[in-house]
């Protein structure tokens, strides 16, 4: 096709509790990511990701929990999207990135917009929103709503010589 495909395999192994049995040592797991990113037009780029965490050992982790514990799920999925759009002779950058989770709909969201005034000086806004609707007991990033922001910065840049 006309992007990249990329996928990647980890396999992370626990060695403080290889069978799974203590729920206070993370079990070993197996993470997957898999992504395709293309330029769907002139200077405008898609990017996506699916990643996967996969708790091995997952009913021994079930028999040992403790009562009243909270429960981590087998496994953890997660959706990203990134747009960039240059514009303006490539000195406006818009770009918007995204996380969703899909079990506990988790939303990180982070619009961006960079404009290089010339080659030192450029001024940057932007956004960082954290949502989960009304799951808060079972929040990754969600639990973070409250910390949404927007922010601006003034950047200047120089090179330096010997």
């Amino acid at each position: 096709g006309p992007g990249v495909f990329t996928a990647e395999f980890a396999y992370w192994q626990s060695r403080d509790d290889s069978d799974g049995t203590n729920p206070f040592i993370d079990n070993g797991e197996n993470r997957y990511l898999l992504g395709y990113e293309w330029e769907a037009a002139r200077d405008f780029t898609v990017g996506l990701q699916y990643y996967v965490e996969q708790m091995r050992d997952y009913e021994a982790y079930l028999a040992n929990l403790p009562s009243g514990a909270t429960r981590r799920h087998e496994t953890r999925e997660v959706i990203s999207l990134r747009l960039t759009a240059l514009l303006l002779s490539q000195d406006l950058k818009l770009s918007w990135f995204s996380y969703y989770t899909p079990r506990n709909a988790d939303v990180f969201i982070r619009p961006e917009a960079n404009y290089r005034i010339d080659d030192h000086w450029s001024v940057e806004i932007g956004a960082n929103w954290f949502d989960n609707g009304d799951n808060e007991l079972d929040a990754d990033l969600g639990q973070l709503k409250f910390n949404s922001n927007i922010y601006g910065m003034i950047r200047y840049s120089f090179a330096g010589g010997i």
